[in-house]
């Protein structure tokens, strides 16, 4: 039995801050990409993905400088990750 996999097309939208928008600018992601400047000075960045995975290890490396916008699924793993380091290293006091 032959069964095919449905390549799956995500698209990623986040948003950086101004500390974060020249780093991100830098460098080629991915070739997808679209960058949105920002009139905060800061950006959109836009990626197509095939999985969300990398994307999240990046982001969470980002911190604070970096918002998910899209899709939901990518916003919620991130903030159940944030969750899970607020279980293990305690709320700051």
């Amino acid at each position: 039995m032959n069964v095919l996999k449905r390549a799956v097309i995500l698209i990623a939208e986040i948003s950086f801050d101004t500390f974060a928008a020249p780093l991100v600018q830098e460098r080629q992601w991915c070739p997808s990409q679209e960058i949105k400047q920002l009139r905060n000075g800061g950006i959109e960045l836009s990626l197509t993905l095939g999985n969300l995975e990398e994307i999240e290890r990046w982001i969470l490396a980002c911190g604070s400088h970096a918002q998910v916008l899209a899709p939901a699924e990518l916003k919620s793993q991130i903030a159940k990750t944030v969750s899970a380091l607020l279980d293990t290293y305690g709320k700051p006091v």
